[in-house]
């Protein structure tokens, strides 16, 4: 199964959260992103690669 996964680099920066607030939240506790749920359609696929590409750090991964 094809999903986006986010590693212990995330600084919390919130970018996925603007990018894509349907599928990834931040957990302030923690101080870190987590995905809430999965993309299911095409358009949301984008929205999480656009996520992706905004994170700062590259603590979001799409395992295939």
């Amino acid at each position: 199964m094809k999903k986006f996964q986010i590693d212990d680099q995330c600084i919390a920066c919130n970018a996925c959260v603007q990018e894509a607030e349907e599928h990834f939240k931040m957990n302030d506790d923690q101080g870190v992103a987590f995905i809430i749920r999965q993309p299911e359609t095409v358009t949301e696929i984008e929205r999480c690669q656009l996520a992706m590409a905004a994170c700062p750090v590259e603590s979001i991964t799409f395992n295939s």
